[in-house]
């Protein structure tokens, strides 16, 4: 019952795909599929210059952190249920019932959080000119990229109607994935204009990071705005 409310809701907010490619909604989720995929695209993309710039052309140590980095790829598998633990958070057969229409919408906000807030901390840690730090830094890459693709396929259908998954999904990880094309300019930027210290590209990251939390306040105030105009929304 609940499932069908929450579906009448997002029909009903979203009746057309162009009311979903026009709202908020998307446009910021999809700067938040853009924004983190480059994030981790940059680091992926420029991987051997900055961790030979750490290891000071030392090949044996390269190597073998690259060794490292490649073995925590496997972990990936473990971490995606992660996110879906942390959005299924507040499900149980108990409260299925008297679950609001807008209450799996409000309990995502803290996965993007969250998500965002890993991504920040895994940029920090790249900053960071230490070796060992960068264990760390392979861990958070894995998690943070099964967080992110994990928790854009849950929470599309959450978003809006499940009839446009399909497009809407495909859509935000085409047009990120354009946007990522942006690696080039800013990998021209640190070898021809920044003497190959990627320090200054870094913290640009690091800021765009932070605007990603944009997405999960916009979703706290628009259930709270939905709550105002009358629609239930049990607290948790």
């Amino acid at each position: 019952m609940a499932m069908k409310a929450a579906e009448t809701a997002r029909c009903t907010d979203f009746p057309t795909l162009k009311s979903c490619l026009l709202s908020p909604l998307f446009i910021l989720a999809l700067l938040y599929v853009a924004i983190l995929q480059l994030r981790m695209i940059f680091f992926l993309g420029t991987f051997n210059p900055w961790l030979e710039a750490l290891a000071e052309c030392d090949n044996e140590t390269v190597s073998f952190y690259t060794t490292v980095f490649v073995f925590c790829q496997s972990t990936g598998l473990v971490m995606s249920p992660l996110c879906g633990l942390l959005l299924d958070r507040n499900k149980s057969k108990a409260n299925m019932s008297t679950r609001g229409p807008y209450q799996d919408l409000l309990d995502s906000a803290l996965a993007f959080a969250v998500t965002s807030a890993l991504f920040g901390l895994f940029s920090i840690t790249i900053l960071i000119p230490i070796l060992e730090v960068q264990y760390v830094t392979f861990i958070l890459h894995v998690i943070t990229r099964a967080f992110l693709y994990s928790l854009v396929a849950s929470a599309t259908p959450i978003f809006f109607p499940i009839q446009y998954f399909g497009t809407i999904y495909g859509l935000l990880i085409g047009l990120a994935g354009i946007f990522g094309l942006l690696q080039y300019p800013l990998f021209l930027l640190w070898t021809n204009f920044l003497n190959n210290d990627p320090f200054y590209v870094n913290i640009g990251l690091l800021l765009l990071c932070g605007l990603t939390f944009s997405l999960p306040a916009y979703i706290v105030i628009h259930v709270k705005r939905k709550s105002t105009l009358g629609v239930p929304i049990p607290s948790d």
